[in-house]
């Protein structure tokens, strides 16, 4: 196999001894944890009980599929450093995460725009 500059190369490791290596053609690390992940349990046998990464791999896809696979997981958000190093980002009204939400009260918790990013119809 030979690896070119757009392969995103990955392993997994325990106790520095490497246990897995896949090869993926996809640029970000998000995108290829559950594949690598599937890819390791099939070749070691299980998957293991704890699972640390960088920021690179976090996303609520592959926290929800960790948590289905009963993993402990310590993977950090994918704005985890935006988040603690700009507070203007951080503070801004017209970022999703800031919204208010509907409430629990209501099942579906959606999210509430902030008047000024509402526009009128055209």
């Amino acid at each position: 196999m030979q690896v070119v500059s757009r392969d995103n190369v990955q392993a997994g490791t325990e106790g520095q001894f490497i246990l897995d290596v896949t090869c993926h053609q996809r640029p970000n690390d998000t995108a290829c944890t559950i594949e690598h992940l599937e890819h390791a349990r099939e070749t070691i046998g299980h998957l293991p009980s704890e699972i640390v990464a960088d920021a690179g791999y976090g996303s609520e896809q592959n926290y929800a599929w960790l948590e289905g696979q009963g993993c402990d997981a310590c993977v950090k958000h994918n704005e985890f450093f935006r988040e603690r190093r700009n507070k203007k980002w951080r503070e801004d009204p017209m970022r999703p995460a800031n919204w208010e939400h509907d409430g629990p009260h209501n099942r579906r918790d959606r999210p509430t725009k902030p008047k000024a990013f509402v526009t009128a119809p055209t």
